[in-house]
């Protein structure tokens, strides 16, 4: 069983044969308008390896994902455990040399299952990820997954610049209530995320964090704020995730980052 790199043509024909059955010339225009230019040659010869590997089946001239397989992959999927099995009070750290990797990872983690949560806790100092080379789509679905999936989060932005509140109103949505304030009581350069009792912190260095706010303060416009972060972000950063089982702890921060939201009653942590 096959699972394909998404970047590879092989990865690219299963993720677009996933949404409807194609031909191959089609394939080969859907992959020249979002990727650019492959030859028909190269479709057909990946195509042939996914067809001899019984992931995609062929009738006439038209290509389409088996069923078959494409229950297998996700019977398998089930069976794996994304989210680090920890007891009360233990925690793990994992380190990553880009924003992107670590973003990519964070989302990761954050589908994974932790059981029924009534309420997601965030903060982040600023809302820099929009600027993160390559993730801002993966941002937007983020955030919109809360209203489609009817899940409440709150969001506290530790900045109230300009910038810091465009990104409010862009984020904001009925089941993701956003609040700007300088809240100095966590540290310089942690993003939080509290769900029941776990607590992700995703770290940065401080120098790092120094520069971001710095970016921030000067009240740039939304263009220039990116050029800025896009300058920085492009160099190699050291930056750490850890998740941790505490239950104290966890009660605490949704009480620093709750104050600012209306939660009722009957949602709870």
């Amino acid at each position: 069983m096959l699972l394909s790199p998404s970047n590879s043509l092989e990865g690219f024909i299963t993720l677009n044969l996933a949404a409807r059955n194609l031909t191959a010339k089609e394939l080969l225009k859907t992959h020249y308008l979002s990727r650019g230019i492959v030859t028909l040659q190269a479709v057909y010869k990946a195509l042939k390896k996914l067809v001899g590997q019984g992931i995609v089946l062929k009738y006439k001239d038209t290509y389409s994902l088996n069923n078959v397989w494409k229950r297998d992959v996700i019977s398998l999927l089930e069976q794996g455990e994304t989210f680090p099995q920890l007891n009360p009070g233990e925690s793990i750290t994992y380190s990553f040399k880009s924003l992107s990797q670590l973003d990519a990872y964070w989302k990761h983690i954050q589908e994974s299952s932790l059981g029924e949560i009534a309420v997601t806790y965030f903060y982040c100092p600023h809302q820099y990820w929009w600027f993160v080379p390559g993730r801002r789509e993966s941002e937007i679905h983020f955030y919109k997954q809360f209203a489609e999936e009817k899940r409440q989060a709150v969001l506290l932005l530790g900045g109230t610049t300009a910038v810091d509140k465009q990104m409010r109103d862009i984020i904001a949505n009925p089941y993701v209530q956003v609040h700007t304030e300088v809240e100095r009581s966590f540290r310089a350069g942690d993003n939080l995320t509290v769900k029941n009792d776990i607590i992700i912190r995703t770290r940065l260095p401080l120098a790092i964090s120094t520069r971001i706010n710095e970016v921030f303060e000067r009240n740039l416009s939304m263009q220039e704020t990116e050029e800025q972060l896009s300058k920085l972000f492009s160099k190699r950063i050291s930056v750490k995730i850890q998740i941790e089982k505490n239950a104290k702890k966890a009660e605490k921060l949704t009480r620093q980052i709750g104050k600012y939201f209306y939660i009722k009653r009957e949602v709870t942590r």
